[in-house]
């Protein structure tokens, strides 16, 4: 304990020495970066505002706007086109440096992060969505290496937060309440914004085998598009290489196969894409164990594909002084889609629900809809538009299904 402590002091006051040298232009450091935009659409392809209703999955020590006075509203209870899902900043210095770190989101907002940082008191604020100013990168090599790993904080809980701190990475430090310093092996900010992805997804009625038609939005070709559907512990896959610029494509599924072995197959395959598009084998590994249980054991059906770095430079500008060397973005975008098969299934649910409530709730909580409950409420809503009985059930249906309002929160 005591040459723990002993490093971490000398980490410390290297970081002092550091604070006082000139800021220089640019400087000799990389910045990789990862994260997901998550949207849910019906078969029509139309992108829908959603809010997940489960319970939040962050460390007790993570910022959320919702948790500090005069920074409302939050994530929870809030509905928009997209969750921003745990990007994390990863950083690469042959020596110790001092950087400031801008992240604007004009479309969105932030809000959750770590480690401490500056945001807007209010929603569209102009300027930056997040600042962490004067933080520090400290190589991991050295006293660094043996000792920093001690000082990052834990909880008990079971976050998918961690995993990011599998990545062979340097740490950043920055000083926090009361002059202690925060260490972390990365900067990390979630948020919310209303724009549309540049994927659509549409989905004719016609069952499982029929294929799915995607059309790309953007100025840039989408590549690495992975289709994954999961039913009842069984995953089937499919997959699309490229869709050009302002293109269109289309493929359908394979057979399904055992939950255990097309997910590894899903996993070695997304590794080196992720690699390609600018991660390190250990990132790449990291972003994969962060999501395993959400991209590849969540029931229903998903396309996942790296978002152009253009198009994600717009929506997230990044700022970082001094300028580094290089910098990588890698953005999965997330496309959830509720089939016509589940829209019906849940549909028929709601028609039976006022003469047998028990049957049809269980058999709701059989469709493992999870975050995505109220996004097929939302299609049924529309389903029965004209039929006032109906919308009733469904509201009392899906107020029945939703935990209680204490444990409602947003998560990744």
């Amino acid at each position: 304990m005591k040459t723990a402590l002993t490093a971490f002091a000398l980490v410390s006051f290297s970081l002092l020495a550091v604070a006082d040298a000139a800021d220089p232009a640019t400087a000799d450091y990389t910045v990789h970066e990862w994260g997901t935009f998550t949207s849910v659409q019906g078969a029509d392809g139309v992108q829908m505002p959603w809010n997940p209703p489960v319970a939040a999955d962050l460390p007790g020590f993570v910022y959320t706007r919702s948790k500090i006075p005069g920074l409302a509203p939050g994530k929870t209870g809030t509905f928009a086109l997209q969750r921003l899902e745990t990007p994390v900043l990863y950083f690469h210095a042959p020596k110790p440096l001092k950087v400031d770190v801008a992240v604007a989101f004009p479309l969105g907002t932030v809000t959750e992060w770590f480690p401490s940082a500056e945001v807007p008191p209010r929603v569209g604020a102009p300027g930056p969505a997040i600042t962490w100013a004067q933080f520090f990168i400290v190589p991991n090599e050295g006293e660094a290496k043996k000792a920093l790993p001690r000082a990052v904080l834990h909880d008990d809980s079971h976050s998918h937060y961690y995993a990011a701190r599998l990545a062979d990475t340097d740490w950043v430090q920055t000083p926090a309440d009361k002059g202690k310093i925060v260490t972390e092996r990365f900067l990390f900010y979630r948020g919310v914004g209303n724009f549309q992805a540049p994927l659509t997804v549409t989905h004719p009625a016609g069952g499982d085998e029929a294929p799915l038609r995607f059309a790309n939005a953007a100025a840039e070709p989408l590549r690495d598009l992975f289709l994954v559907q999961v039913h009842d512990g069984k995953m089937a896959l499919g997959r699309v290489s490229e869709i050009p610029a302002r293109g269109t494509a289309s493929a359908g599924f394979d057979l399904y196969r055992p939950l255990a072995e097309a997910r590894a197959d899903l996993a070695a395959q997304m590794q080196p894409a992720l690699v390609r598009a600018g991660l390190t084998d250990s990132e790449a590994a990291a972003m994969i164990k962060t999501w395993d249980d959400s991209w590849f054991t969540e029931n229903g059906t998903r396309i996942l594909y790296l978002l152009p770095p253009k198009w994600a430079d717009e929506i997230l500008p990044l700022t970082l002084k001094p300028a580094p060397r290089e910098i990588r973005r890698v953005f999965v975008g997330r496309a959830e889609l509720i089939t016509p098969e589940v829209e019906s299934a849940l549909a028929a649910e709601v028609a039976r629900f006022s003469s047998d409530r028990t049957r049809a709730l269980a058999a709701v909580r059989a469709l493992g809809l999870g975050r995505f409950l109220q996004s097929a409420f939302a299609l049924v809503y529309q389903r029965y538009a004209q039929d006032e009985p109906l919308k009733r059930a469904a509201a009392a249906m899906q107020a029945a299904l939703l935990p209680p309002p204490a444990q409602t929160a947003a998560t990744k």
